[in-house]
């Protein structure tokens, strides 16, 4: 059962990913300032999964908030799943080689926002290293520190290289080890409380333990290094909030009991506005009118068509006296409550003063595949032969993938074997993995595929295509995953599924300081002078050819098409 679930979820979290690659764009104020913000290191500074819905991230994510209410300039070069490891060999690049030019950002920067050390933990036996806690044993734990403190000197130093005046802020990891935290596996869960009588606070404990040394390694450097950077201390105020209230940590932490949630980064954000306001980069008083109105119309956009009363929750906002009251109110009165947000989404109608293509170009795949994060082998998930982006005259962009059809057909191959009884899938229950459909797209459910598959497409501009929701077969699956959650016992599955994102582009010309050449990209989704969308295309000719590199590094994803 574990397996399977291992498995349900594995393909739920490479469909997320695809989904968020497609669809994400940027927010929508104005450039208020000359300061530049550039943000670095993990999946919780990335914030693709935490905000909730994924399509209001710009909205909810701590460093997007900071940047909307201040006005500052500001970027997002963080990458899901980096340890100190990666983040290391990411800045320790001599040059940009695609128009997301984090080093001419970095490099640029007034202010360096990093969020890093978690996942050294993390992804290398957690579980492990609070058993062994129990009985005061750290060797292990000791030994990753070691490897993650060699890695934070590297860090810095490079940093420092790049841009010597540059303020340097770099948060402390919270803890996210609590009873009910999905990080400890019941094994181990099991093993606490039977062996060592240790369960609810406890566990909380224990994980403090450990998060405590983690976070250490920052300051031991600064005492080593004094002034070198200022610590934005999440941890603290985290542990302060599960002190006051032992369910409130439940609140601040995603579904996934990783991740940050909507609350979590309006604490985190609160956090860093404080130290922003000692720099002297931010006013307060304009500040928590700018995150008021910015709070209020989030409530009127996604709660005035729920029981929350919007117009009460208004009166509160404007009488709180500080932003920590300004997320009470709010987060106090949305809790629990399913937004309605998916017919205000618009993700195809180009912006007045964006820049398009003179004439409509279709680029073909030339060669790229996806690489994962550990380094391991690559996957061609995708068809060469039938993956397209085609950029408009009009300031369209389509973007056609088609999985490896050998791959598919494998998938198809193996369902026919559950349905020979080969091969049993009947364990597999869809309700695995809706606790992060539920986060991702509130108000959808993997119960209802056609919906599911509407959400993406209004939502998301994604469109499924191959799933004919009239014919026999498909039916047969869905009303079987309606009725109990299970796959049906016979299945067939569609030979031919292609994912079509269709959405909008503006064209821009980028400097950069390593580079003598400037390059052009072109910013799918929506463009603003203070930020710029998740996905960026870079284009460039080659030997009289023109090329389209499509390149993210939450997937790794380096692709290249050829102009047709």
């Amino acid at each position: 059962m574990k397996s399977k679930r291992k498995l349900a979820i594995a393909v739920m979290t490479i469909a997320v990913i695809v989904l968020t690659l497609l669809a994400l764009s940027s927010c929508n104020n104005e450039d208020n300032s000359d300061t530049r913000i550039v943000i670095i290191g993990d999946s919780i500074a990335e914030a693709v999964l935490g905000p909730s819905p994924i399509t209001e991230r710009e909205n909810y994510g701590y460093f997007s908030v900071l940047g909307q209410v201040n006005g500052f300039t500001y970027n997002n070069r963080a990458v899901s799943g980096y340890q100190t490891r990666h983040l290391l060999k990411y800045i320790s690049q001599e040059k940009d080689d695609t128009a997301y030019r984090h080093i001419t950002l970095l490099k640029r920067a007034d202010v360096i926002m990093v969020s890093i050390l978690g996942n050294d933990f993390l992804q290398n036996g957690l579980s492990k290293k609070v058993l062994a806690a129990v009985e005061n044993d750290f060797e292990e734990a000791e030994e990753t520190l070691k490897e993650s403190s060699k890695n934070i000197n590297g860090i810095i130093a490079r940093l420092k290289e790049l841009n010597p005046d540059a303020e340097l802020l770099i948060q402390t990891v919270y803890n996210p080890v609590f009873p009910e935290s999905t990080l400890l596996s019941e094994k181990t869960k099991r093993i606490l409380k039977e062996k060592y009588n240790k369960e609810g606070a406890d566990i909380y404990a224990l994980g403090k333990t450990l998060i405590d040394k983690l976070n250490g390694v920052l300051y031991d450097y600064l005492e080593e290094h004094p002034g070198a950077f200022r610590i934005v201390d999440v941890n603290k105020r985290f542990d302060e909030l599960n002190s006051q209230d032992s369910k409130k940590l439940e609140r601040l932490i995603y579904e996934d009991s990783i991740h940050p949630s909507d609350e979590g980064h309006a604490v985190i954000f609160s956090e860093y506005e404080k130290v922003f306001e000692e720099l002297g980069y931010s006013d307060e008083k304009s500040v928590l009118k700018n995150y008021k109105n910015l709070r209020i119309a989030q409530a009127k956009k996604l709660y005035s068509d729920t029981e929350v009363n919007v117009k009460e929750l208004t009166k509160k906002i404007k009488k709180a006296k500080n932003i920590d009251q300004v997320n009470d109110a709010y987060f106090d009165a949305i809790y629990d409550v399913t937004p309605v947000y998916l017919d205000k989404v618009d993700n195809t109608t180009p912006k007045k003063g964006d820049v398009f293509l003179e004439e409509t170009a279709e680029y073909e795949m030339e060669e790229g595949n996806i690489v994962f994060l550990n380094g391991g082998s690559m996957l061609p998930l995708i068809d060469k032969e039938k993956t397209k982006v085609v950029l408009g005259s009009d300031g369209s962009v389509e973007i056609t993938l088609v999985p490896n059809e050998k791959l598919w057909k494998a998938a198809v191959f193996a369902i026919a074997m559950g349905t020979l009884g080969l091969i049993d899938f009947s364990e597999i229950n869809v309700d695995m993995v809706q606790p992060y459909i539920t986060e991702l797209f509130p108000g959808a459910s993997m119960r209802d595929l056609q919906n599911l598959f509407e959400v993406f497409n209004t939502g998301l501009g994604l469109e499924i295509q191959g799933f004919d929701f009239e014919s026999e077969q498909i039916k047969a699956i869905t009303d079987s995953i309606k009725e109990d959650g299970y796959l049906p016992d016979t299945m067939v599955l569609p030979t031919e599924v292609n994912f079509v994102f269709r959405g909008h582009y503006t064209l821009k010309t980028l400097d950069s300081d390593t580079q003598e050449e400037p390059f052009t990209a072109a910013y799918v989704g929506e463009y603003t002078k203070n930020s710029d969308p998740f996905l960026i295309f870079t284009l460039y000719e080659k030997d009289g050819v023109e090329y389209l590199n499509i390149r993210n590094e939450l997937l790794f994803l380096n692709v290249v098409c050829k102009k047709k």
